[in-house]
């Protein structure tokens, strides 16, 4: 009960720069044979840098806060996303960046976040990830035994440049900008993809796709039950683009976007302009966050905007 790590600089590890275990872990979706979790977990304002697989890895843990962290260059010598909980309930991250983790040959993971099986409830928002060499975002779920991953939420992030694909996931993902930039082609924006079974009840809501890559795709496999509804889907011409009966294929009207670079700072680009379509023209959530990506308010009484920005 109790494990705070803050303000520090974990650099050059050979594999793992931070992780926790736990031999009370055993449980199903429905059951607790002896899970017990950590409490009060806390992982804030920490920079990980050149790590050789995870950064970081949270296990067996009720509401684990990580925010405003700095995952860079990771997985340099095996496969590893930068962050990752395991087995817990009601874990939160939140103002995370994620960027040059490292794909190496025959890799499985090698992107930014990831909500991995056993999981509950994970949110995961107000994020930054980009220039990853295997995607930006995975939640998963081994697909027989005891697996599962359950209700996690994906919203207000940014993804930008991403390799190979951008979100590899079963869960539920609205409010996101997802941006592959001129000179990333041949990615699946999106990949459903086999794990001893496919991913079942996909939501995507409010989302902004902005393609500029060449020969990009969506692959949802066999997956089954997946609902795209209120997106704006902008740019070049992209494979099995999904049906959304309400869809947006206008310009989302950006300030100035494909800038991001290191930092929070660098993404005042994908903010709205007046005028633009994503403006009023969202699906209201219920259960959704009260607040946007740089802070500004929503309230349940408003009409809601499509991707990370509210501008009235």
């Amino acid at each position: 009960d109790g494990w705070l790590v803050e303000n520090c600089y974990v650099h050059d590890i050979d594999r793992t720069g931070i992780s926790n275990k736990s031999s009370w872990m055993h449980r199903t979706l429905t059951e607790n044979f002896n899970w017990t979790p950590n409490l009060n977990v806390v992982i804030r304002n920490n920079k990980f840098e050149r790590t050789g697989a995870n950064s970081l890895i949270v296990r067996v843990s009720e509401s684990p806060l990580i925010e405003h962290n700095l995952f860079t260059h990771c997985a340099i010598k095996e496969s590893g996303n930068a962050f990752f909980p395991y087995n817990c309930d009601n874990t939160l991250m939140q103002y995370n960046e994620a960027c040059y983790t490292k794909y190496n040959k025959g890799d499985v993971d090698a992107g930014g976040f990831d909500s991995d099986y056993r999981s509950k409830n994970c949110v995961i928002q107000y994020n930054y990830s980009h220039d990853n060499e295997w995607g930006a975002l995975l939640v998963c779920n081994q697909g027989s035994g005891e697996g599962f991953n359950d209700s996690t939420i994906v919203r207000y992030n940014i993804f930008q440049n991403e390799a190979h694909h951008v979100i590899r996931v079963s869960g539920e993902p609205n409010n996101n900008i997802i941006y592959p930039g001129t000179e990333m082609s041949n990615v699946d924006i999106i990949w459903h993809k086999n794990w001893k079974g496919y991913p079942d009840k996909t939501f995507y809501y409010n989302n902004i796709f902005y393609n500029l890559g060449e020969n990009n795709r969506y692959d949802f496999g066999k997956s089954t039950n997946n609902l795209f509804d209120y997106n704006i889907f902008y740019g070049k011409p992209v494979e099995n683009e999904p049906r959304d009966a309400n869809k947006i294929t206008s310009d989302p009207l950006f300030v100035d976007p494909g800038m991001g670079k290191m930092g929070f700072s660098s993404i005042l680009g994908y903010q709205i302009k007046k005028g633009s379509p994503a403006i009023n023209s969202g699906k209201k959530i219920v259960g959704n966050t009260n607040k946007d990506f740089w802070g500004n308010p929503i309230d349940d009484n408003q009409e809601i905007d499509r991707g990370v920005m509210e501008l009235k």
